[in-house]
């Protein structure tokens, strides 16, 4: 039973030699002091759909510390040609759960706080505060929780980058 009212939390599971071994790929590209900063560093990212699912599997990838990603709607079929947690076995199910259980299956040793809700008055200072880096991906029509996430982020002063999906495109 996943309930859509509640904040989760994965705390994880790191193992040096496993995060060591799985980010070496990016020594050389980036020092391993700036690995280190990643590695202890938070993005939030808003939206798990066409944008928001793949940036954190990307972030994750990348060896991000911890990710907070919310997203308040359910996997649909027209979601299936461009999102990244969208299948058949989704399909009814929370964009922000699934997205997590996914990131899970990836690695365990980044921190998972999700917000199946997604954004909204009640939990936007959480989600934002704490963070080093917010990322925008919420419907382009969600005004209100878009104002809410960038009052906030500037609030913190914490930087926001939004790059909305349009179809198979975006705007940064």
């Amino acid at each position: 039973n996943e309930s859509l009212d509640y904040i989760y939390s994965l705390d994880a599971y790191f193992n040096e030699t496993f995060y060591k071994q799985r980010t070496n790929r990016n020594i050389g590209w980036i020092t391993i002091e700036e690995q280190e900063i990643l590695r202890n560093s938070t993005v939030a990212i808003a939206g798990c759909g066409g944008m928001g699912g793949l940036l954190a599997s990307i972030l994750l990838r990348l060896g991000i510390g911890t990710l907070k990603i919310a997203d308040p709607e359910l996997f649909d079929e027209s979601n299936i040609n461009r999102q990244f947690g969208a299948g058949k076995s989704s399909l009814g199910k929370s964009k922000a759960l699934i997205t997590a259980k996914l990131l899970r299956e990836i690695a365990d040793d980044t921190n998972l706080i999700i917000y199946p809700m997604g954004i909204n008055d009640y939990v936007v200072e959480d989600f934002v505060s704490g963070s080093d880096l917010v990322c925008d991906e919420i419907e382009f029509w969600a005004l209100g929780a878009r104002l809410s996430l960038h009052e906030k982020s500037r609030q913190f002063n914490i930087p926001i980058l939004s790059a909305n999906t349009v179809g198979h495109q975006t705007n940064l």
